[in-house]
């Protein structure tokens, strides 16, 4: 009898310990610990949010497609480790703290769930915003046809502009096509454009001609 005494004694002193340390726990750090839990039983039992597609992972490597979107890093209320917020191009690798931080107070991933799941991210956000691994290589952080395009290929033509040497005033401006394309060709623009390609033409034919050691004599007359 006094054994089965001193049992419920013990389980009563180690429960109440237990919920000593669980009070005093800091809410932070309990959702870590509660996100990591529910994290540990979804990979034990499925390993995937939806059937078939599976969740990033501390470790995992990520990329961003575009520009605009803001990963949490932290549990906290207030104050913690800022949102890193995502350029078209970056290289992320994932967390505990970002995974934990993705995780509502129903234990539901967010963006952590929809790496692997582009049509998923189109269906939120209206395009896909990150990717799973590293980012392929020479990708930009614009896209063509948006303003940083257009401001980072206005400043590569002044550059390319500004250079006296003929020769290399035509390479640079071939480099402006190269890495941006063509420019613009609605009507509100075509007008900033259009001595530009004619110029552009003008130094490719000077550089030719420079190639070839033939003096340049311009378009033909008859053209």
């Amino acid at each position: 009898m006094s054994d089965n005494t001193d049992k419920a004694a013990r389980l009563a002193e180690l429960t109440a310990e237990l919920d000593t340390g669980a009070t005093s726990e800091p809410a932070g750090v309990r959702r870590l610990r509660e996100a990591r839990e529910a994290a540990a039983v979804r990979e034990a039992s499925q390993g995937s949010d939806v059937e078939g597609v599976p969740l990033v992972k501390a470790g995992d490597v990520v990329h961003a497609t575009a520009t605009g979107m803001h990963l949490p890093r932290t549990t906290s209320l207030w104050g913690g480790v800022p949102a890193l917020a995502l350029t078209r191009g970056d290289r992320v690798v994932v967390t505990e703290e970002m995974i934990a931080a993705d995780v509502d107070r129903n234990g539901n991933p967010g963006w952590t769930a929809m790496v692997h799941d582009p049509d998923r991210q189109v269906a939120r956000w209206g395009r896909v915003h990150i990717a799973p691994g590293e980012p392929p290589a020479g990708m930009q952080p614009w896209e063509r046809g948006d303003s940083e395009w257009s401001e980072q290929r206005e400043i590569a033509r002044k550059s390319a502009w500004a250079e006296t040497d003929p020769q290399r005033r035509a390479a640079a401006l071939q480099r402006v096509n190269d890495v941006y394309g063509p420019p613009p060709t609605t009507s509100t623009i075509m007008a900033t454009y259009k001595m530009d390609r004619a110029y552009e033409e003008q130094e490719a034919r000077i550089a030719a001609s420079a190639a070839a050691g033939v003096p340049n004599l311009g378009p033909s007359q008859g053209a």
